[in-house]
């Protein structure tokens, strides 16, 4: 026997992807806050280069997260929310 100091530590994946060619944008996160959901957001515009005149639309589903007033959107950005039960979208 042994004693055992077990530690689990968690990383988020924050995903963007473009149906029509597959291509990805991610990164990993300590968290899923408002606040890191705002910097993966951040990023992703800066590093995509979307702004008031090059736009990009987010699908999202229903997650607590993805509905709050209180996330931050940055210009360019045009969220589309899911209707509840429709997996088939």
């Amino acid at each position: 026997m042994a004693a055992v100091d077990r530690h689990d530590q968690w990383l988020y994946v924050y995903g963007f992807v473009r149906p029509a060619t597959g291509q990805t944008w991610w990164c990993l996160l300590p968290t899923v806050t408002m606040e890191t959901i705002g910097l993966a957001l951040t990023a992703f515009v800066h590093d995509e280069g979307i702004d008031a005149q090059h736009r990009a639309a987010l699908v999202l589903d229903g997650a607590g997260w993805h509905t709050s007033g209180s996330l931050t959107i940055p210009a360019g950005i045009d969220m589309v929310r899911l209707p509840p039960r429709s997996p088939e979208l």
